[in-house]
């Protein structure tokens, strides 16, 4: 037998949007403002399913989410480990469907721009026709637009509420995604920390009124791999500084300037035609060091090092060849490099059978 054609549960648009909206309107009242950051990968393992060593978290979108764990994180905690302390705590996020497609699920612009504009506002460019887009948000030189008439140029751009004016430099088209993603993070203000999507649960509440509403984001604290985080969020980039895994290399005393944190810095006649690039961890002038990340390839001995922004200029020691073996495994993504080599001066492993051969 049908069912009463009467009584319609799962297909009507209106009972839908009514509860779509009472969920939205429930976490935007008691959720937290949050930052979601998809992961780019660059040159992606397809068998392995992973790209740490140059993937990168190059945009934060501002989005609400409902913390779920109401009476603390979840998971198992902090724990002394034969490898030292780990802290395995879990969360869970729920952010609405609807609002996670018209923040994310969204062609949008990022716009290099030498000042900064308030989120709402309608930025129009200097080009003929004129290009408008709504900021998403805007911090340092990085300005997120979405809903754009054309693709922004690079000149004059003038905020059409406030009159303020900056100058493009750079424009990149950013692809929305259709749904969250494991391996994405999640900026949680409170903590101040970086959690990494673990599982996205789409069927917690299993369709009600016949539509999914809500995405849960179970999540981890987050362990840098060697992912660049570079988002124009100042917050989150300098703790993806602080967290990121770096190299100290020496060097020659007699250089100029001071290398600033976070600033790219290259080998090579200009950046242009750069032999390496890297990104400043820390710098000390007084006994010279200076410690990168993001290192594309091993800095050349007694070849000067320059900074992009700073203008700083100083030469790198030449290094032993046993002190590169020990800078590459420093740089390696993993510990298990370093593992291995420590166990290989404990352990013979020459013998194939210790009790002998048969």
């Amino acid at each position: 037998m049908a069912t009463r054609s009467l009584f319609n549960n799962t297909s009507s648009a209106i009972e839908q949007n009514t509860l779509e909206n009472l969920i939205t309107e429930s976490i935007q009242i008691y959720g937290i403002d949050n930052y979601y950051l998809p992961k780019t990968l660059n040159d992606s393992n397809s068998i392995f399913g992973e790209d740490s060593a140059t993937s990168a978290y190059n945009i934060a979108y501002p989005l609400e989410m409902y913390v779920k764990n109401v009476e603390g994180f979840e998971g198992e905690g902090e724990f002394v480990s034969q490898f030292g302390i780990e802290i395995r705590d879990q969360v869970t996020f729920s952010v609405a469907v609807n609002r996670f497609n018209t923040e994310v699920n969204t062609t949008q612009q990022k716009l290099t721009i030498n000042n900064t504009f308030t989120a709402g506002n309608i930025l129009r460019d200097s080009g003929s026709p004129q290009k408008f887009g709504t900021v998403v948000q805007s911090a340092d030189t990085v300005t997120i637009v979405k809903d754009t008439s054309g693709t922004f140029g690079n000149g004059a751009v003038t905020d059409m509420q406030d009159g303020s004016t900056g100058t493009i430099s750079a424009v990149e088209t950013i692809t929305g995604l259709t749904k969250p993603r494991e391996g994405d993070l999640v900026w949680f203000p409170i903590t101040e920390q970086l959690w990494k999507i673990s599982f996205v649960e789409s069927e917690s509440i299993f369709y009600q009124l016949g539509k999914i509403l809500i995405y849960d984001l179970q999540c981890e604290l987050y362990e840098p791999q060697g992912e660049l985080i570079d988002t124009g969020v100042s917050v989150i980039d300098t703790f993806g500084q602080t967290v990121a895994k770096g190299t100290t290399f020496e060097l020659n005393a007699g250089g100029s300037g001071t290398f600033i944190d976070g600033e790219t810095v290259y080998q090579g006649d200009n950046i242009g035609a750069a032999t390496m690039t890297a990104l400043v961890k820390s710098f000390s002038s007084s006994a010279p060091s200076i410690e990168l990340y993001n290192i594309s390839a091993f800095p050349a001995g007694n070849a000067a090092i320059k900074g992009v922004t700073s203008g700083a200029n100083w030469t790198v020691n030449v290094l032993t060849t046993a002190e590169v073996e020990q800078k590459e495994l420093e740089q390696a993504d993993s510990d298990n490099f370093q593992i291995e080599d420590t166990a290989d001066d404990l352990i013979d492993f020459t013998e194939n059978n210790p009790f002998g051969e048969f």
